[in-house]
């Protein structure tokens, strides 16, 4: 995902990629920015941002159907 950053200047904005990570805890799951360890070792399953994972097809059907905005992102070998 990119977001803007930078000052409120129309010359000083632009483009930073940050890694967002998917965490699932309870069933649900949740978009998280910076995971803590603690999240994480309370956490069902994760998929940490900027890393590359192999799915499922049901599981890529279920993360496309909560965060349809990262179904470019999700894909299957």
């Amino acid at each position: 995902m990119e977001e803007k950053v930078g000052r409120p200047y129309a010359l000083w904005w632009h483009g930073n990629r940050r890694g967002i990570s998917l965490v699932k805890t309870a069933g649900v799951w949740a978009r998280v920015e910076f995971p803590g360890i603690l999240q994480l070792e309370a956490a069902d399953a994760y998929y940490l941002g900027g890393h590359e994972y192999e799915v499922t097809d049901t599981e890529k059907a279920a993360l496309i159907a909560e965060y349809p905005d990262f179904a470019t992102y999700i894909t299957t070998s």
